[in-house]
């Protein structure tokens, strides 16, 4: 084998070697962001099972208008908080399908004008969607009232 051989051979295997290590590289990474998705979401249907607890708290704040209610309800939202467990906003919002839910509609209009059911997101992920009644005006109708 001549020495041109041989380096042809080398530069090949060093080659292989390069890509070799990029799969691999590019693998670990996939592995750690997938193994950071698991644990943001580890929570999830524990989360979910909360919300029913959750959301009766909350009616029943709004009911009694008791001030203990209300201080246990802001330290058990502030402790899921924590937890990466956040409400999403609506009221006022224009309409997105991936964290609303629309169950009814006043008019043609894509504006969040009310919220029959609070959604959340976790780590910021939609684990439940707002159910929400849209209304207002569309955006053909600003877009005419603008003009």
């Amino acid at each position: 084998m001549t020495k041109k051989e041989k380096n042809s051979q080398l530069e090949e295997l060093n080659n292989r070697l390069k890509y070799l290590q990029a799969d691999f590289e590019n693998m670990r990474k996939y592995f750690e962001k997938e193994k950071e998705q698991i644990i943001k979401t580890s929570n999830k249907e524990l989360m979910g099972k909360l919300l029913e607890v959750l959301d009766d708290f909350d009616s029943a704040v709004e009911k009694n208008k008791d001030e203990g209610l209300r201080m246990i309800y802001e330290k058990i939202t502030k402790i899921l908080g924590k937890s990466g467990l956040i409400p999403i906003k609506a009221v006022g919002e224009k309409f997105n399908p991936y964290e609303h839910e629309a169950l009814a509609v006043e008019g043609a209009g894509d504006i969040v004008i009310s919220e029959m059911q609070k959604g959340y997101k976790l780590n910021g992920v939609v684990i439940r969607p707002s159910k929400v009644k849209l209304g207002g005006e569309s955006d053909e109708q600003r877009k005419s009232n603008r003009d």
